[in-house]
């Protein structure tokens, strides 16, 4: 991703962001939920931690480490973050950054769609020994082929996952599945339509015009009223999932623990 694109996830997260928001209350649900951390003691690394601001509500559960390769966004985590430790490295370099050392949770958020991570099975397996006997893997993803669109390019999307492929990915990484459930089904329509209007419209313009402009969309900052509305949605969607799992939404998440 190009510098702006960074700047512009570090103001989303400053705003609070219905998108971000959403991501700390299902964090603050699953930790009470089903992990419940030792804070004196859990050890955590977020892998790909993008400009920090989950990062950062990591730190509240106990000791975190943030794994990120690009030099701009280590630079905004720094600036933004100054206590955070934050390691600048790739997901292919896991097991040499941090040999000798484990931990209790590994999140992985939105990361290995990207197409630097070339090999998402490995970076699982990787992350799977560097973790104590009975650690957690919290891992979510962009879901559905079906879904790309021009917005995934100006983020370097490679692929977007099906849920039995990541379901298939970490059971051979060794990990045992405890939770698992689609996630902004709410949003699955409209990304479809969009997806479609996308990919098949026949409307030509310059590949680069339209992702700028596209990006400006997606970056703009929502009204109070809309983003509050946005946020309370997923909220109410993820409350009804804990008990009923999505099967179709536009991202996928799994919470699996090394047994």
């Amino acid at each position: 991703m190009n510098d702006y694109t960074f700047e512009s996830l570090a103001r989303r997260e400053d705003d609070n962001h219905w998108f971000f928001a959403q991501r700390k209350f299902i964090l603050k649900d699953l930790m009470q939920s089903f992990i419940f951390p030792d804070v004196s003691t859990f050890r955590i690394l977020d892998i790909g931690c993008g400009t920090g601001g989950t990062t950062r509500e990591l730190s509240g559960y106990g000791k975190v480490t943030g794994l990120e390769p690009n030099p701009k966004a280590v630079s905004l985590i720094r600036k933004r973050f100054s206590d955070l430790e934050i390691v600048q490295g790739g997901t292919s370099e896991l097991t040499d950054l941090f040999a000798g050392t484990s931990f209790d949770l590994v999140t992985i958020f939105n990361v290995l769609y990207h197409s630097e991570a070339t090999d998402p099975q490995t970076v699982l397996e990787d992350a799977f020994r560097l973790m104590k006997p009975g650690g957690w893997m919290l891992w979510t993803e962009p879901a559905y082929p079906i879904l790309k669109r021009k917005m995934d390019r100006l983020v370097h999307c490679k692929r977007r996952f099906h849920p039995e492929e990541m379901r298939a990915i970490i059971t051979s990484a060794g990990f045992r599945i405890r939770f698992r459930t689609d996630l902004m089904g709410w949003l699955f329509p409209a990304a479809l339509v969009l997806a479609c209007i996308n990919n098949f419209s026949s409307v030509s313009s310059p590949a680069d015009s339209n992702e700028n402009k596209e990006e400006s969309l997606d970056q703009k900052k929502l009204p109070i009223v809309i983003n509050n509305f946005l946020y309370n949605i997923s909220k109410i969607e993820w409350k009804i999932s804990r008990n009923i799992p999505l099967k179709v939404g536009t991202s996928h998440l799994l919470l699996a623990q090394k047994i």
